[in-house]
Parts: C-alpha cells; sequence; structure tokens
C-alpha cells in the first residue's frame, strides 16, 4: 500500500473543554483526526472527524480541564494512508510547575506508552470510569515550594516533585524509572506566561523498593522514586 504524505497541524486552545486543529494537506485527499482523553483507562483513539484537505476541525464539548492526545492522518479514494502525526493539547488553565511537568509527560508518546496507568497529581484513584487502576501508572507530589524574591515584580521558586511510580515486577519498574530520568533530568519545562523559564531541573535522589505484595500478573509490586529540585524564574 503506497504511503501518502503526512499533513502537518496546528492544535489551538479555544477554551477550557475545546480546541481548533488546524490541518495544512495535499489537496485531493481526506484528513482524519483521532483523540482520546490522555487519562482514559484505554490507549484507543477515537475518530472524531474527517475532512478533505487543508483547514481547520474544531473539537468541543470535551471534559474540561483535561489533557487530549491527537493524530491526524491523511487518507485517499483508494484508501492508501500517510504515517500518522501525534500532537497533545492541554485544557487546564493553570501555570504551575506541576502543570507544566503533565503538558511535558503527555506530549512525550514513550511516557504515555509505557505507564498505561496513567500520571496522577498528589493521589491516584482506585478506578477510572468503573475499571480498575492498572500498572505501571505515576502520581507526581509537590513535597515542598520556596520562593526568592530579587525585586517587586520577579521572583524565583524552587519546588521539590517526587515522582512515585507504581509497576509490576522490578524490571519493569527499574524501566519505568529510567524512562523518567531520561525525559526529565537537567531538561526544561513550557510555560503559557512569557515571564515563566526553568533554571534547571536537578535529580537529588532516587530509590527502588519492593512492596511485598503481588499484582494480579504474579509479580510483586515495585515501587520507584526519583526526587528532583526545580527552580523556575518568574516575572509578574
Amino acid at each position: 500500500m503506497p504511503i501518502l504524505p503526512s499533513p502537518s497541524y496546528t492544535v489551538v486552545k479555544t477554551s477550557t473543554s475545546s480546541f481548533d486543529v488546524i490541518i495544512t494537506a495535499q489537496s485531493g485527499v481526506f484528513v482524519d483526526v483521532y483523540i482520546r482523553k490522555a487519562d482514559s483507562t484505554t490507549a484507543q483513539y477515537t475518530l472524531y472527524a474527517t475532512r478533505e484537505g487543508s483547514g481547520s476541525v474544531s473539537v468541543t464539548n470535551r471534559a474540561p480541564f483535561q489533557y487530549y492526545l491527537i493524530y491526524v492522518i491523511t487518507r485517499d479514494a483508494q484508501n492508501n494512508i500517510s504515517l500518522p502525526i501525534f500532537s497533545s493539547i492541554d485544557l487546564n488553565i493553570s501555570d504551575s510547575v506541576m502543570a507544566s511537568i503533565k503538558s511535558k509527560w503527555y506530549s512525550t508518546p514513550s511516557l504515555v506508552s509505557m505507564f498505561k496507568g496513567g500520571l496522577f497529581a498528589n493521589e491516584a484513584p482506585e478506578a477510572i470510569g468503573g475499571k480498575p487502576l492498572i500498572l505501571p501508572y505515576c502520581i507526581m507530589k509537590e513535597e515542598d515550594t520556596d520562593f526568592t524574591w530579587t525585586m517587586e515584580a520577579s521572583y524565583f521558586e524552587t519546588s521539590t516533585i517526587n515522582f512515585v511510580l507504581f509497576a509490576s515486577g522490578a524490571s519493569a519498574a527499574d524501566l519505568c524509572l529510567a524512562l523518567i530520568r531520561d525525559h526529565f533530568d537537567w531538561t526544561t519545562l513550557t510555560f503559557q506566561k512569557a515571564g515563566s523559564y526553568t533554571i534547571e531541573m536537578r535529580p537529588n535522589h532516587s530509590n527502588l523498593t519492593s512492596e511485598n505484595f503481588r499484582y494480579k500478573d504474579g509479580n510483586l509490586i515495585f515501587r520507584g522514586s526519583v526526587i528532583y529540585d526545580i527552580m523556575t524564574g518568574r516575572y509578574l
């Protein structure tokens, strides 16, 4: 089957429950837009809309303040298709360190693929949509935040963030921990406000231990943890 050229597109938030997918594609092809909520219990995307050629698709009436994953493909009349192009959109309005981490996490396909249970802030639920939470999953905890003012309108914000993961078996937990470090050690976070920027994201402690009880597949559940000190510059 011939592979068509992939489309290009941008995703723009229009409200806390809607966004636009603005597409550039070759003429004479159909463009399929697939979406899913990032913390869904299933990894399945749903076809949201199809349009012909370049233009905009408005995605509306979504659950508010959520993070959505998107991919777009082109397709011709003979059902030849392109490779998918993935993107994401955060409908949250927060500009906190935790919100920025969530945005980076769900725009990183390898993290989304590895942590099938999802990423949670401070506490994980026992179930999502009536289905039990699955492993592996990760909880990010904001342990402490200090503020250092340099002048009236600017300051430094130093946050201690602890990623705590749960996985089935030591090997899986070790891989999960390594993947987090691959993407967050000494990285930068993206903020909505132009006056916010990352100074450093420094790992300072990591551990891996057994919980001494087993998952449904028979493996011991392991807990992994990596703690970061994150310094952010802020200008009001």
